[in-house]
């Protein structure tokens, strides 16, 4: 019989089988991004406030 995998197993397997995804779209900015964009000033500042990729959800 198969073991039953804890959270923390399950979410290091998912982020493991995604990394290489992770690593081609880094650096690439995504839709909402791109639409943000036009509604900042050149010279404005951002504050980026929890953006990570989940394992700290």
């Amino acid at each position: 019989m198969d073991k039953i995998k804890g959270q923390k197993e399950l979410w290091e397997d998912q982020h493991k089988r995604r990394e290489e995804e992770s690593r081609e779209i880094e650096g690439t900015p995504n839709l909402f991004a791109l639409q943000c964009i036009k509604l900042l000033h050149r010279d404005g500042t951002i504050v980026e406030i929890g953006a990570a990729n989940g394992r700290d959800a």
